[in-house]
């Protein structure tokens, strides 16, 4: 890694950007390989086909030389046997002229092949013969009598009848050559190029797809190790706040308990007796934050049971009628007597409470609160309703959150109780608040039951 560049500046380069590097990459390098092995075998082609052209060329050659000596040549045995080379595949047109145009042998179509051995109208070649039938490629002088090719008749060389005068040289051999045959290997050798370009592509997508999956895994190892150290933090910090609030509990309770004799003396007078009332109240309510972080820090594992909802229901009520009343706030119940759903008792009917206390401090200047439960399915679900001052949309992602509330005195623990409570049960938490109309707090998807 260069000098200046840390882990921290590796991670703040954009992954697009690096993506695309590497695809770049990826695909430069394909284009290499498929390049590099495409000119490989065009050069081995065309190492092929001058070897054959070659060949050819020498058949051709030997071929003419054998229809010549001592300035004569056989017209009728030339054009038979280089006609023989012009029918092979591999031929597609045969010449041998002078160097003045004057024409020996002409025999298939040469017009517009090119120089490459690839060319669609087919491969030209040439080469120069200073003379013909300079060397015999037959070997010795045959018997006398032979006729024909080489030798003439009593054993003098080009003799006999049928010999014609060479027209004077140099000559020139012209050769047309088929390029089908080179032109589909040539394809082959193209097409082998892509497929290994192909593959070279596909690997290197691979190669990065695997590379992406192991710094993602890597990075998902690290969040994890992250998030299990704050874990492991925060679980510290709740052991110490819970020890910390079960230690202050100890002395709140005296200092309650000597405000409330102090109040209750003989002879004390109004005004002490008053302020030693709020001390007391102050303690009480000091006391019921502390319990419920207490509860938040260390919660327990549900042990669910049949409970019946109206009786909780109407259980609480009772207890809030009074508060209630007070406020001008009306109490209403429409929970189904006979609906039962497995919960744990004192954490329903814990988190129950909390949700009625909520929409009573969102009504101080009265309103309506009602608790309403419903079954389908084998599920039950408890709404409260309240027309109180509603949520505002911008608190809405808070509420729920320890020590957040809009209310006077809140510590905003009690819905996060309710939170902690819906989570353990399995049961989901729906808040819908309409601003100024009032808010519906539902516990939906707790499982019914039946008594034993």
């Amino acid at each position: 890694m260069p000098k200046g560049m840390d882990k921290d500046t590796e991670r703040r380069t954009p992954p697009s950007a690096r993506g695309v590097s590497l695809l770049l990459l990826t695909v430069l390098l394909a284009a290499a390989c498929g390049g590099a092995s495409y000119s490989a075998g065009r050069r081995a082609l065309e190492r092929e086909q001058a070897a054959r052209r070659e060949l050819l060329l020498d058949v051709a050659e030997h071929i003419a030389h054998a229809q010549a000596r001592g300035g004569r040549y056989l017209p009728d045995a030339l054009l038979e046997a280089l006609g023989g080379v012009v029918d092979s595949p591999q031929v597609a047109a045969l010449r041998l002229e002078t160097v003045d145009g004057e024409v020996l042998f002409d025999g298939g179509a040469c017009e517009g092949a090119g120089e490459s051995p690839f060319a669609p109208e087919g491969c030209r070649c040439a080469r120069m013969l200073p003379k013909l039938g300079v060397h015999p490629v037959n070997g010795p002088a045959p018997a006398h009598g032979m006729r024909g090719r080489g030798w003439g008749p009593g054993g003098g060389q080009g003799g006999g009848p049928g010999w014609e005068p060479l027209p004077p040289g140099p000559y020139r051999l012209v050769m047309c050559l088929d390029t089908g045959e080179a032109r589909a290997a040539l394809a082959g050798v193209r097409a082998r190029s892509g497929l290994l370009g192909a593959g070279v592509l596909l690997a290197g997508w691979m190669a990065a797809a695997l590379w992406g999956a192991a710094r993602r895994q890597r990075g998902l190892r690290e969040r994890l190790a992250l998030a299990e150290a704050r874990a492991a933090h925060q679980e510290r910090l709740a052991q110490l706040g819970a020890g910390l609030a079960h230690e202050t509990k100890n002395p709140l309770a005296v200092v309650r308990g000597m405000a409330q004799a102090l109040g209750g003396a003989p002879g004390v007078p109004d005004e002490t007796r008053q302020r030693a009332r709020t001390i007391v109240d102050e303690a009480d309510r000091i006391v019921a934050q502390l319990d419920g972080l207490l509860l938040f820090a260390r919660p327990q594992a549900p042990a669910p049971e049949p409970v019946r909802l109206a009786e909780t229901v109407d259980g609480l009520l009772g207890l809030l009628r009074d508060e209630a009343a007070a406020q001008g706030v009306a109490l209403e119940s429409a929970v189904p007597a006979d609906l039962r759903a497995a919960a744990d008792p004192a954490q329903l009917r814990r988190a129950l409470m909390n949700l009625m206390i909520n929409a009573l401090r969102a009504m101080p200047d009265g309103g309506t609160l009602r608790v309403e439960a419903s079954a389908a399915g084998g599920r039950a679900a408890l709404r409260v309703r309240d027309t109180g001052c509603g949520i505002a949309p911008e608190d809405l992602p808070r509420v729920g959150t320890p020590y957040f509330s809009r209310f006077p005195g809140g510590c905003g623990l009690g819905l996060a109780l309710v939170r902690e409570t819906a989570a353990a049960h399995g049961w989901r938490l729906e808040i819908a608040p309409a601003p100024g109309r009032g808010t519906v707090v539902s516990l939906e998807d707790l499982e019914t039951a039946r008594d034993g």
